[in-house]
């Protein structure tokens, strides 16, 4: 049985099961009541961390032949410390609650990546696309790979040269927003 995460909180550290995330990139977990992205930077600058928390956002929940991933970019477009992350999203065998009808709350969580320490968090808003899209993914990965082990390969090798502007002009949900819908914190 899957364990729910325990929540996010500004200046502690995230618990996590499975294997360590990336040095720098992210991970969308759906394992609880509230969908969470968290994005692991190896030291976030303060720039970075604004940009993540109160910036502009463009996510995009990337899915062909099973391989997913969420591409998610923070900050303005000429902003040096706009953050750009790319999540692999491996639901092999996993039911996705769809959530209400129109939109879903979710967190957004920076980390440090030497001790997942949380640097920020926000509260964004995502439209049911984003969890139907996560749904037929996991149907189609369950149906596709043999286990979760070769979902995992699949997804390494086919997301290696997939770019975030790439998995974001290909996204079959997509979602922009302009500031935050609410600033929880900055540590």
């Amino acid at each position: 049985m899957l364990m729910s995460t325990p929540p996010f909180t500004v200046g502690r550290p995230v618990l996590l099961d499975g294997p360590p995330p990336p040095l720098e990139g992210a991970r969308l977990l759906l394992d609880g009541p509230v969908p969470r992205l968290l994005v692991v930077y190896h030291e976030p600058t303060p720039e970075e961390i604004a940009a993540v928390q109160l910036g502009r956002a463009d996510l995009g929940l990337y899915h062909r032949d099973g391989v997913a991933a969420l591409a998610a970019r923070f900050g303005e477009p000429t902003d040096p410390a706009r953050v750009e992350v790319l999540a692999p999203l491996v639901l092999f065998g996993r039911s996705v609650d769809p959530g209400p009808p129109a939109l879903r709350t979710a967190q957004v969580a920076l980390c440090d990546a030497a001790r997942l320490l949380v640097r920020s968090l926000r509260s964004v808003s995502l439209p049911a696309a984003f969890l139907h899209a996560a749904r037929c993914a996991s149907r189609v990965q369950t149906a596709r790979f043999a286990s979760a082990a070769a979902a995992v390969r699949a997804h390494e090798a086919a997301l290696r040269a997939l770019t975030v502007p790439d998995a974001l002009r290909c996204a079959v949900a997509r979602a922009h927003l302009r500031g935050p819908r609410t600033a929880l914190a900055n540590g």
